[in-house]
């Protein structure tokens, strides 16, 4: 017997193997419904519900014919508008205001709902807000800055309104930058080392 999906240059005598249970199978049937490959479909055509095929193939051929990115580049040239079912659909970048009670599941600061960490390949989780104290920070660090965006954020309670933040940007954000003019502070600078 061949290999029934034959898409590599796997040597004729490698092994042959078929499906071992009825989720392997269903795997290649996915993927040949989506190329549309006729051996396949018959043999599925013909097959009783639940009935695992005499069909056996290279492993290197299942691995290249079901794989995920081939299969979606497939479907993405099917659909002349270039959308496929899991598409969300395209929103326009000046959203209406919100008027939800709570705020949605991203950072107040920098506005993205995930963010690396600078130098490392993993993802910053979200941290919502849930102590006053972190409320009050943050809304004293607006009045600071004048930042009229975060003044619009703070305007509400953000433990109620479940706020969330990075904590890279919490803390970048709340940092106490002396000004230039602190002159209490160089005054006090003097009087350490005199």
């Amino acid at each position: 017997m061949d290999c029934a999906i034959h898409c590599s240059d796997e040597e004729a005598d490698a092994t042959l193997v078929s499906p071992q249970n009825i989720e392997s199978w269903r795997t290649p049937l996915r993927a040949a419904e989506i190329r549309k490959h006729a051996p396949i479909l018959n043999m599925a055509k013909d097959l009783p519900e639940g009935e695992i095929p005499p069909v056996q193939y290279h492993r290197k051929c299942r691995s290249i014919f079901t794989m995920k990115k081939l299969l979606d580049s497939i479907i993405a040239r099917e659909d002349p508008r270039g959308e496929t079912a899991k598409d969300t659909p395209r929103r326009s970048s000046r959203e209406a205001p919100s008027t939800s009670r709570v705020y949605d599941e991203q950072s107040i600061f920098c506005e993205k709902a995930s963010k690396y960490l600078r130098g490392q390949n993993t993802r910053e989780p979200l941290t919502q807000c849930a102590e006053l104290r972190a409320d009050d920070r943050i809304r004293a660090a607006a009045v600071r800055k004048l930042d009229n965006r975060m003044l619009v954020v703070v305007s509400r309670d953000l433990v109620a309104a479940e706020g969330h933040y990075h904590k890279s940007c919490y803390l970048s954000y709340t940092k106490d930058h002396p000004t230039s003019g602190n002159i209490e502070g160089e005054e006090q600078g003097e009087d350490i080392q005199a």
